[in-house]
């Protein structure tokens, strides 16, 4: 199952990369910085179980394509807060619909008790590749709650 998971990864990250010019673990702090506004890329590299070089540069990219933005934090000038700027926001609303859909299509390949095993929140602790699996995969899952959390009216299941 975590080789599965890797190879969805990888094939994923080929779109990203050839389609929009974004690495996974860009994807993976622009879905983060959207669910969690505001975070310092210390925070970041901690909830997405990255190395902080490797948010460093990709923060940095992200912050040269007018992705992110950096701002000061008032009570701690050393920290820096990260946004999305309107294009960061676009890219995430324009990728997570592609991801969602590749999701489904690598779900259904597969029976009941392997998409339970896929899915199961031990095998992610163990999965040296990916502590949420398969970053793009996860992270497109965890931008659809939000956005369906926006666009759900009161009482409605989505």
């Amino acid at each position: 199952m975590n080789r599965l998971a890797e190879r969805a990864s990888d094939s994923l990250a080929r779109v990203y990369d050839q389609r929009f010019r974004i690495s996974v673990h860009q994807w993976r702090i622009l879905v983060t910085v959207r669910e969690y506004p505001g975070l310092s890329a210390t925070a970041i590299a901690a909830r997405c179980a990255l190395d902080k070089v490797q948010v460093s540069r990709a923060v940095t990219d992200l912050e040269e394509r007018m992705l992110l933005q950096r701002r000061a934090v008032a009570r701690d000038r050393r920290s820096r807060e990260l946004t999305l700027t309107d294009a960061g926001m676009a890219l995430v609303q324009q990728i997570t619909p592609l991801a969602l859909e590749w999701e489904t299509t690598l779900l259904a390949a597969l029976d009941e008790p392997q998409r339970k095993q896929f899915r199961d929140p031990r095998r992610k602790k163990s999965s040296r590749a990916c502590p949420c699996i398969c970053g793009p995969l996860c992270a497109s899952r965890t931008m659809a709650r939000s956005i369906r959390r926006e666009i759900r009216p009161p009482g409605a299941f989505l």
